[in-house]
């Protein structure tokens, strides 16, 4: 909670842990029987590693999720290594290297993406494209890339590194900019609320991880660019087309026989209904597809 004293941005009196009215200190101990599920340690390289350890250790579940900010810096006396033992890491360095890749590099060269970049190892890092303080200070791509956004958020989901963090936020025109609408939320998409978490293109893809999770990464192919497409063992097949045309490909797999859902352009439903286009996987595990300048698809 916040230091210092003043009136909020409701009209609202504040001082440090004291909030008239709303809360006090006492009401900050008890999150986990509300069903908090997860707690991120905000400027976690400023609290001695041990000291987290024993706050978690004290937690109704030790084994509660757990994610640490603690910001990669060469030569600082801190790292983000040092706080592996406890949960997760923020990963930075992956959020600046996805804009590289998107905006000045190629996405041919993300088919080694992850430790071997210099990162932490997968189990130990949480990888983001943004968050709110990335998102304004042009370290990292943000929703006013567009489809480059977009797709940048695919490839994090469908690749298997880290725990990913989809971030949800609104416009702002200046770094301290606050919520649009007076915080007022009436839907998504209006008044400003960019609600990133609901596209379909992003929100599918959440789905997908979850379906693959525990594969490994299969028949990678690039066009040696902007176009990447890759399996995740038998279960899954993603390709992204970041070029500035549309290609067709053959593209082999390790799907077995079946008619599979885009779910990047329609949602899945039961016994394999699908709200969107469907592609059928030959017994030989190719299928042909179309894919348009900056859009992806997903089986």
């Amino acid at each position: 909670m916040t230091a210092g004293s003043g009136t909020g941005t409701g009209g609202t009196v504040y001082s440090k842990y004291n909030y008239p009215g709303y809360y006090q200190d006492w009401d900050l101990n008890h999150l986990s029987a509300l069903g908090v599920d997860g707690f991120r340690i905000d400027a976690a390289k400023h609290i001695a590693e041990s000291d987290l350890a024993a706050i978690k250790s004290k937690l109704t579940d030790p084994n509660v999720y757990w994610a640490q900010e603690v910001i990669y810096g060469a030569g600082e006396a801190v790292q983000p290594s040092e706080y592996t033992p406890t949960g997760d890491v923020d990963e930075f360095r992956a959020a600046y290297d996805l804009k590289r890749m998107f905006t000045a590099d190629k996405l041919t060269y993300l088919g080694t993406w992850g430790q071997s970049w210099g990162y932490l190892a997968s189990n130990d890092a949480r990888v983001f494209v943004d968050n709110w303080d990335t998102e304004r200070n042009g370290s990292t791509l943000n929703y006013n890339y567009g489809n480059t956004y977009t797709l940048a958020n695919v490839y994090m989901l469908a690749w298997p590194y880290g725990s990913s963090n989809v971030y949800s936020g609104y416009t702002f025109t200046d770094q301290n900019a606050g919520p649009p609408n007076g915080g007022t939320v009436n839907a998504c998409y209006s008044d400003g609320w960019k609600c990133q978490h609901a596209w379909r293109q992003i929100a599918n893809m959440v789905g997908f991880r979850n379906a693959v999770r525990g594969t490994s990464v299969t028949n990678w192919w690039s066009d040696g660019n902007n176009a990447i497409a890759f399996g995740r063992g038998n279960a899954g097949y993603i390709v992204i087309n970041h070029e500035g045309y549309g290609i067709t490909q053959t593209f082999q797999t390790s799907l077995p026989a079946r008619t599979c859902c885009d779910v990047e352009h329609g949602d899945p439903g039961a016994n394999g209904a699908c709200s969107g286009p469907t592609y059928t996987v030959a017994a030989d595990g190719t299928f042909s597809a179309s894919v348009g300048a900056g859009d992806s698809i997903a089986l």
